[in-house]
C-alpha cells in the first residue's frame, strides 16, 4: 500500500490529489452518461485489477502524480504497455497537459502492472510533478482538479469515438 509522494502542504499529498481528480473524473463521466467504477483507494493492485476485470471495463485510467529527485522536471506522463493502449495514453496525456498548462511528455510504454496484467485499454496517468512548486500549486487548486477531470474524459470519449473508425486521437483544437 503505497501512500504516494508529499506535496509542500499538509493534508495535500498524492493521495489527496488522485482522490480529488478521480472523484471528479467518475462524475464527469457519469453525467456523460457512462456506467463507472471507481476502484477502491488503498485496496491492493490485485484486488483493484480483479474488480476492474469483473466490471469488464472498456478502458481504465489508473490516476497517480509524479516525482523527482529535482524540483524542475514537469509535464504530464502517460503509461501503456500494450499496442492497443497507446492509442489512449496518448490521448489522456494531451487531455491532462491542456488542462493543467504543463509540458505533454506523451503516452510513454512501461511495464506497470495495472497496464502489463490488464485486458483492455488500460493507462498509468502522471498527472504532473509534486516535486515542482508551480505544478504542485496548481494541481492543489479544486478548479484545476476539476479541468483535468474533464480533460481526461474528454480523451476517454475520443479514443472511444476513434476505437471503431480506426482513428481515436484527441486534439481539443479540432
Amino acid at each position: 500500500n503505497d501512500p504516494g509522494a508529499l506535496g509542500f502542504y499538509p493534508g495535500k499529498d498524492e493521495a489527496d490529489i488522485n482522490l480529488a481528480v478521480s472523484q471528479k473524473l467518475v462524475s464527469e463521466l457519469k453525467s456523460q452518461g457512462a456506467s463507472v467504477l471507481m476502484l477502491t483507494p488503498g485496496s491492493t493492485m490485485a484486488s483493484r485489477l480483479a474488480a476492474a476485470r469483473a466490471f469488464n471495463p472498456h478502458v481504465l485510467v489508473s490516476v497517480h502524480s509524479n516525482t523527482n529527485a529535482k524540483s524542475s522536471p514537469k509535464g504530464t506522463e502517460v503509461y501503456y504497455f500494450y499496442s492497443f493502449q497507446k492509442a489512449l495514453a496518448s490521448n489522456v496525456s494531451s487531455g491532462i497537459a491542456k488542462a493543467l498548462n504543463t509540458d505533454n511528455r506523451s503516452g510513454t510504454s512501461g511495464l506497470y502492472y495495472m497496464t502489463r496484467e490488464s485486458q483492455f485499454a488500460c493507462t498509468l496517468a502522471e498527472l504532473g510533478f509534486l516535486t515542482n512548486e508551480d505544478e504542485y500549486t496548481r494541481l492543489i487548486s479544486s478548479k484545476t482538479q476539476t479541468k483535468i477531470a474533464n480533460g481526461i474524459a474528454n480523451a476517454i470519449n475520443s479514443y472511444l469515438a476513434g476505437v471503431g473508425s480506426g482513428g481515436g486521437s484527441y486534439d481539443e483544437d479540432e
